[in-house]
């Protein structure tokens, strides 16, 4: 009877070891799901910044074609007509 309830006081205390091996364990993968998630949240703020500056310089192009356009038409028409 003494070796019975010995080997159930192994059996809990083991048991508890598991316990306390399980929540060391599950607070490592949650502290690696945090830093992944704060990782994500970085990567999606650069992506963001990239694409603003992105469209930035897509704008300024466009303004400089326009530009460029209206050049053209200002100072090569008049040659075009004066050669007819």
């Amino acid at each position: 009877m003494e070796q019975n309830h010995l080997n159930e006081l192994q059996r809990q205390i083991a048991l508890e070891e598991q316990d306390a091996w399980d929540y060391l364990e599950a607070f490592d993968v949650l502290e690696h799901l945090t830093s992944l998630q704060d990782e994500r949240e970085q990567i999606q703020q650069i992506n963001a910044i990239e694409n603003l500056a992105a469209e930035e310089l897509q704008q300024r192009y466009n303004a400089e074609q326009i530009q460029l356009q209206q050049w053209e038409q200002n100072n090569c028409e008049p040659y075009a007509i004066g050669q007819q």
